[in-house]
């Protein structure tokens, strides 16, 4: 890409020979010898001094020499960076996630990402919360977003502890309350996700020893804030999950509080590509901002 004559000029330069340096380009002699007069006559100066022995540099072919050179690294930097998107045309990430972070986060994330390295593409699968450990191993995935812990064999990386949010309707009598308190779970109905898909608010009922009353059962979370909304009851979900809702309910956080841990998980035996470890890097350095 760089102008032929320049290029012609630094192999001279280096070589101090034109015969050689018409052997190194693969040129004739004389078509060497014709581009440094031609470029001698654009710059209006005298680049070489002519001998038996050889060419030496000119004190202005001296000045001029850096320049040239600055021109050959440049092009050099915009190959090598040419190179480097063209490889990355093909790289595709498939990452696995949960609803949450599929509409608060994964948008946001792609779209700053996209912004400074175009090569990519992301494929996204719906995981759910369930029998993570299983998918890991057996669908073709990068990372998972999963809700920590998991088993010991799955590599981890935690990144957001998420507050777990009472979801009460704007006529409930908590609902201009600070908190709600979890005993709240055992005397009001609750409207609960199916078994597979309620890790965090089983958690929380397990840990403190609750007895929901458990009147209806879905497995959409929008459908269980909806629900909340025409007053059929009050339910649990994670903050995050309410970043994006248009439903007319009131969060009110639990009493004891109680968190999920957001993390990313890794399929067991295989190694984590480049591609991979730079994006989890972002992820990792964006998600501070949320926690700052």
């Amino acid at each position: 890409m760089i102008t032929k004559k320049y290029q012609i000029f630094l192999k001279v330069a280096r070589l101090g020979s034109i015969s050689n340096a018409a052997k190194a380009l693969g040129q004739t002699q004389s078509s060497v010898t014709q581009a440094l007069h031609a470029l001698e006559g654009e710059l209006h100066l005298t680049l070489f001094d002519r001998s038996r022995t050889g060419v030496t540099l000119t004190a202005q072919g001296k000045a001029l020499l850096p320049y040239v050179e600055a021109v050959e690294e440049s092009e050099n930097r915009l190959l090598s960076y040419a190179a480097d998107l063209a490889a990355k045309k093909q790289t595709v990430l498939r990452i696995g996630t949960f609803t949450s972070v599929a509409v608060n986060w994964l948008p946001e994330l792609f779209q700053k990402y996209k912004a400074v390295e175009p090569g990519i593409r992301f494929e996204m699968k719906d995981i759910g919360y369930n029998n993570i450990e299983e998918i890991l191993k057996e669908e073709d995935l990068d990372f998972c977003f999963v809700s920590l812990p998991l088993s010991q064999d799955i590599k981890c990386i935690p990144l957001y502890d998420d507050p777990l949010m009472a979801v009460v309707s704007k006529e409930h009598p908590w609902a201009n309350k600070p908190s709600c308190p979890l005993t709240a779970f055992e005397t009001e109905p609750v409207i609960s996700l199916i078994e597979e898909l309620n890790q965090d608010a089983r958690s929380v009922w397990t840990t403190h020893h609750i007895h929901p009353n458990i009147q209806y059962v879905t497995k959409d979370d929008y459908a269980m804030l909806a629900m909340v909304e025409k007053g059929l009851g009050i339910c649990i979900v994670p903050k995050l999950l309410l970043q994006d809702t248009s439903k007319e309910v009131i969060a009110l956080p639990l009493n004891p509080p109680s968190y999920r841990t957001i993390g990313l998980a890794f399929p067991p035996g295989k190694e984590a590509s480049q591609a991979t470890l730079q994006f989890v890097s972002f992820i990792k350095q964006e998600i501070k901002v949320l926690e700052s």
